[in-house]
Formats: C-alpha cells, structure tokens, sequence
C-alpha cells in the first residue's frame, strides 16, 4: 500500500574514469574494511623498504573531500597509522602522511564556520595536511594529479568528494531536483503520488527550522525514519 524510497546515494566521480578506477570508494562498511586491510599491507611493505621515497609514497594517504565523510575519514585513517608506528620499527613518524584535499577555502561546509575552523585546528595539530582550493584532477598506478597542477606520490586514494542519488531513481516518474534527488514534501511524501514516500541521501529534504537541505547524516535520517513512520501511520489511520 505504501512505497518508501530509503536507496542511499552512490558515488559520483564527475566523469573522472581514472580516479574511479584507483579511488577506494567510502560508502559502506565493507569500504571501510578495505581500506583498513590496505593500509596495513602498506605498513607490512614499507617496514621492509629500504628506499625512503618509496617508502613515503606508501605511506602517503590521500582523502578527496572535506565533508563530513571525508574529514571523519582523514582524522581516524590519522589517529589509526599513528597508532601502527609502534609496532613497525623501520616506519619513522616523517614517513607518514595524510593529506585531505578539498575544493572549497574551508572544511565541513555542513558546519558554522567557527565549527569547521576547530575542526582543521584540531586535524592539523595531530598531523593532517590540508590542501584547500585544491581539486583532484587524474589519477594513475601510484600518482594523484591536483588542480592547481601538482602530482602526489602515493598508493592510496579515498574519494568521498562528490555523491549522487541511487541511479535507480532515474527510472521513476517522481519529481527530481537537479542532483537527482526525490522532491518531498514536509510530510515526506511525493507530491502527485499517493502513497510513496522518500527519505535519506535520495531525497530533497528541507530543514524546517533553516529551509535548507539537510545534510545526509545519520543524525537527519533517523529522524526523517521516525517523522516518516508517524505519517504513515497517520495516514493509514485516516
């Protein structure tokens, strides 16, 4: 009787085919685990390298996108190589590098400014390097290409800099705004459809004390669950 539409969003690598071919996706858990186990044989490797370029180039992680996504990654990929360094003894601390890249002058646009500058203060202070005003532009077997033109050596490549709503949606005649996203109203529901609903990274949703999108959180959407659950019972109900 009722259809929600709760899809998510994929990654969208604006066109870019080689970063997407060597970008660890960060969408999941079982991405997650990936990088995890990545980043440990890179430790396994440069413990037994005895070339220090080489060894900094494996050492070195870079994060596309300053989001929430990607700042939670770079800080925790940070925290957790630091941590490694006690059990490699030919890995020096000077080795080690994580650079978040982002387009924009400041981190965590989702953020009051204040917010995203402590941020950054507090990254930086435990060792993340930021390079803002900065795009990733190409990628190949062990290069990350900026724009401003710059090549970084490197094995590890993290894209979190850009999604789009689950392609599914495309095949549906509901409203859409220009990222691809279902139009809802307050309620949450589908204008012109009876009975379908949307919620999450797939849907437009407004935040009624601001008027702007909300962030896709977990935080706004398991409030959105909870919101949309009572419509529905609200509507079954009469």
């Amino acid at each position: 009787d009722h259809v929600v539409l709760a899809l998510g969003a994929v990654s969208n690598y604006l066109g870019l085919r080689d970063v997407e071919a060597e970008a660890f996706d960060f969408k999941t858990l079982q991405d997650a685990i990936r990088i995890r186990n990545h980043v440990i044989g890179l430790f396994e490797r440069a413990d037994r390298e005895p070339n220090g370029d080489v060894r900094r180039a494996l050492l070195t992680f870079v994060v596309a996108g300053g989001g929430f996504a990607g700042a939670e990654l770079a800080g925790g990929l940070n925290d957790f190589a630091r941590g490694m360094l006690a059990y490699y003894p030919n890995v020096a601390a000077v080795d080690l590098r994580v650079i978040l890249v982002h387009s924009r002058d400041r981190i965590l646009p989702e953020l009051s400014d204040s917010l995203a500058a402590y941020a950054l203060d507090r990254m930086a202070a435990r060792g993340v390097t930021f390079m803002l005003n900065r795009r990733v532009a190409g990628a190949r077997r062990g290069v990350v290409v900026l724009n401003p033109p710059e090549e970084i050596q490197t094995e590890t490549l993290v894209w979190t800099a850009g999604t789009r709503p689950h392609p599914l949606l495309d095949a549906l005649p509901v409203d859409r705004d220009r990222r691809g996203a279902v139009t809802v109203d307050s309620c949450l529901a589908a204008p012109g459809f009876p009975g379908v609903w949307a919620l999450g990274d797939c849907a437009a949703v407004s935040d009624a004390k601001t008027g702007k999108p909300c962030p896709p959180t977990a935080q706004f959407a398991l409030r959105e669950a909870r919101a949309l659950a009572r419509n529905i019972h609200a509507s079954v109900q009469g």
